[in-house]
């Protein structure tokens, strides 16, 4: 699990980072948090424990920015890549002043091979599972949702995570309703609305 945890750049700093003139490492995203499988590595030999974490309960913690990112790894076939907030910045008279290139992450991806069969898995999500009502989107949808447990009474953490269109994919989202009732969750119609806003604004162009 860490092993393909870190293939997908769910356990390093993906932010954009590195020198821009005299500031070194330079961080786009400097609040950012890394993520964790493990919060006490006796769990690991612990079967219950490793059941949990395969699932992503226990003591897994992973950004919402950190689980879009996934997505577009998997979608780009297993190649991962730091996440620019900026791509440059420019001047008043449109010039440029600074750009920020885009640049891989460290380590080792995924193989064309894996890549490919989570793509199928996640579109199977939408045609034939959990993510079902997403089927009737102008754009075709890969993606997986997901309800982690808070340790609250009643309350979980609702996600929705998705890179679309299918066909040629140019947009990663996730979506992440916080501490609210399972029954009352309104991941789904967020991700409808933003994929059909996305839509109006793409045909406009």
């Amino acid at each position: 699990m860490e092993d393909y945890a870190e293939k997908l750049g769910l356990m390093s700093r993906i932010g954009w980072h590195g020198d821009v003139f005299h500031f070194n490492r330079f961080m786009q995203f400097p609040e950012e948090r890394v993520g964790r499988i493990w919060g006490n590595g006796k769990d690991k030999s612990v079967k219950k424990a490793v059941n949990q974490t395969a699932i992503g309960q226990k003591e897994v913690r992973v950004s919402p920015l950190a689980v879009a990112n996934m997505m577009a790894t998997i979608a780009r076939g297993g190649q991962k890549k730091q996440v620019r907030a900026v791509s440059e910045v420019q001047y008043k008279n449109g010039t440029t002043l600074f750009a920020f290139p885009q640049q891989t992450l460290e380590g080792e991806g995924l193989s064309s091979y894996t890549a490919e069969q989570l793509q199928k898995l996640l579109q199977s999500v939408v045609q034939y599972g959990t993510g079902e009502r997403f089927k009737a989107l102008p754009y075709t949808v890969a993606g997986k949702s997901g309800t982690a447990e808070t340790g609250r009474k009643g309350l979980v953490n609702k996600w929705f995570a998705a890179y679309f269109p299918v066909e040629q994919p140019k947009y990663a989202l996730v979506v992440v309703d916080l501490d609210g009732k399972e029954s009352e969750a309104k991941t789904n119609d967020i991700v409808e609305t933003i994929i059909h806003k996305l839509y109006e604004l793409d045909t406009k162009k």
